[in-house]
């Protein structure tokens, strides 16, 4: 099993990542047995594949408000399990927990290329055993199987591997939209036209070769599905949107809340976009992820996987656990669902690893002298 990873991911992996590996894809396996009865199974990934499989088309005649990759992927599982609920169950979520659990060798890959092998097997420990990521599979999410995409993206950014990273890009969208922040790291990092256009052009292709039978088929109610997410209006359940920025907003009655709210995570976003090169990209990459994380609108438990690998590169390298240790705390509250105000537990853990990670980002940047110049 050591050689075909070593194969597969053309790495010369150690052999400790193995076990710690394996013991975190029992442990998603374990926990995709109990997702059944979780809401987004209940009420997306069954249906959406039981409509499939009887003959309809996504947007079409099965209504659903997210990209078209996972919807077709459990119809096959489900095509796969026949008439066993358990295998059901278990089928339509392997894939989450598989693309979960691959996460800590590209951790590994990713940070032995960006810092040495002990700090990146431990990283990798980490996020193979860490329980938001098991719990969040358990419930039938996949940011951590579309994470998977971002960091295969963010290695052949940093290995100059244009098409592939455009590529992975694409992939990664046709799952949530997220992964498309790996264009800006591109763009900032080769401050090359030529090369962003490169990644774009290929990332919109593999876009477009799942979209266009929908675009062709029924084109008005393919845009409306995908619209009609409630990220996209700011609007979530009691239960998801405790600790969010639109909860926090509401209690304080804070006028004119989502002009503010766009202001500021757009300044976010932009702020450090500044001091980018190619020494300090993945900084840039763990920046974005956080703000993503914690600053959108609507802020769901799940998206706190998407920076989970640059949270704990910080958190190994200033040696500062006591923010992680209020991430883990925040998100338990978050479960149990508690009033309004905790979410500012989980808002200034936000804010304290954004500007961490803003620090690391400017003191490369000022001190690396051949920063790369814009070409074409």
């Amino acid at each position: 099993m050591h050689q075909i990873l070593v194969k597969l991911f053309g790495e010369n992996l150690p052999k400790k990542i193995f076990w710690f590996w394996g013991t975190g894809l029992l442990l998603r396996l374990i926990a995709i047995g109990f997702a059944g009865s979780a809401p987004d199974f209940v009420g997306y990934r069954l249906p959406i594949a039981e409509c499939l499989n009887s003959g309809s088309w996504l947007y079409c005649e099965c209504a659903y408000n997210h990209t078209p990759f996972y919807p077709y992927l459990s119809a096959a599982m489900y095509w796969l399990a026949g008439t066993s609920n358990f295998l059901q169950v278990f089928l339509i979520n392997l894939p989450l927990a598989l693309g979960d659990a691959i996460v800590p060798l590209l951790i590994f890959i990713l940070f032995k290329k960006w810092k040495d092998v002990d700090f990146a097997l431990k990283a990798s420990v980490i996020y193979a055993l860490n329980p938001i990521s098991i719990i969040e599979v358990g419930i039938s999410h996949w940011d951590g199987f579309t994470v998977m995409f971002l960091l295969l993206g963010s290695i052949s950014i940093y290995n100059d591997q244009t098409a592939k990273a455009g590529a992975w890009t694409g992939m990664g969208f046709l799952l949530k939209q997220f992964p498309l922040l790996l264009l800006p790291v591109i763009l900032l990092k080769t401050r090359r036209l030529k090369t962003t256009f490169i990644a774009g052009m290929v990332t919109l292709i593999v876009i477009m070769l799942f979209f266009l039978p929908f675009i062709i088929r029924c084109p008005e109610t393919f845009v409306q599905n995908l619209l009609n997410h409630p990220l996209w209006k700011g609007a979530a359940s009691e239960g998801v949107g405790i600790g969010t920025i639109k909860n926090v907003f509401n209690h304080l009655q804070v006028p004119y809340a989502k002009f503010i709210w766009g202001f500021i995570f757009l300044f976010l976003m932009a702020l450090p976009s500044f001091k980018v090169n190619k020494h300090n990209h993945v900084y840039y990459t763990g920046i974005l992820t956080v703000v993503l994380a914690f600053f959108t609108f609507v802020t769901h438990r799940q998206l706190l996987l998407w920076c989970m690998p640059f949270i704990i590169l910080i958190t190994l390298e200033r040696k500062a656990y006591l923010p992680f240790i209020l991430l883990f705390i925040g998100y338990a509250i978050r479960i149990i669902k508690p009033d309004w105000y905790f979410g500012f537990i989980h808002l200034g853990v936000g804010v304290w690893y954004y500007i961490v990670l803003l620090k690391e980002l400017t003191k490369i940047y000022a001190t690396t002298t051949d920063a790369t110049k814009w070409r074409l």
